[in-house]
């Protein structure tokens, strides 16, 4: 599995979109022109209970191959969705058309038992990241028993096959230092690999 490099990240202006339709540029150019639509407002969110759909977008990342991510809500109307569980992260990085990669809610792999996805924050400084291999890298608040203040903000990146990977966390080792450094926050700014 290789995370998302900066140089293969291409993020969009920020800004929250709340429109009608959700375009993107398409093809192998950002610069052919082609639109094409990808998510719209009341449309089916791929991935979700019971037919849910979507409610806002917030602002869209691309890669150079002209795949996008973003994070979005979804109806609360909607069975079994409900304000703790109506905000996640959509991509098209999988190569099969646009898919969940992540769910309020749902749990976090990697991390000990009852630890679940908390709202994905809509942010310009919380967009997703998507490299052009289509992976996509995001940071979330994390609940559960034994979350607290100090270990509560995470960072996470799909591998190859789509499935997501735990890059750092609140209050666990910082890789390749002294024995006792953990992390102990993230600024407010999102992941870059």
């Amino acid at each position: 599995d290789t995370p998302p490099r900066k140089d293969d990240l291409v993020k969009t202006t920020p800004f929250a979109l709340s429109t009608i339709l959700f375009f993107v540029l398409a093809g192998n150019s950002l610069a052919d022109g082609t639109l094409r639509t990808v998510a719209i407002e009341g449309g089916l969110a791929p991935g979700t209970p019971g037919g849910a759909n979507f409610f806002f977008f917030d602002a869209p990342v691309l890669n150079n191959a002209g795949q996008t991510a973003f994070s979005a809500s979804i109806d609360v109307r909607t069975a079994g969705v409900d304000s703790t569980s109506n905000t996640g992260i959509w991509s098209e990085g999988a190569g099969g058309g646009l898919a969940l990669v992540a769910r309020e809610g749902d749990v976090a792999p990697g991390t000990p038992a009852g630890t679940n996805f908390s709202d994905f924050f809509f942010s310009p400084s919380n967009s997703p990241f998507l490299n052009s291999e289509g992976q996509t890298a995001f940071r979330v608040g994390l609940i559960g028993a034994g979350v607290n203040g100090f270990n509560r903000n995470s960072i996470w990146s799909e591998g190859v096959g789509g499935g997501l990977t735990l890059v750092a966390r609140e209050g666990n080792a910082a890789p390749g230092t002294s024995a006792g450094v953990n992390f102990s926050s993230f600024a407010f700014n999102t992941p870059v690999f």
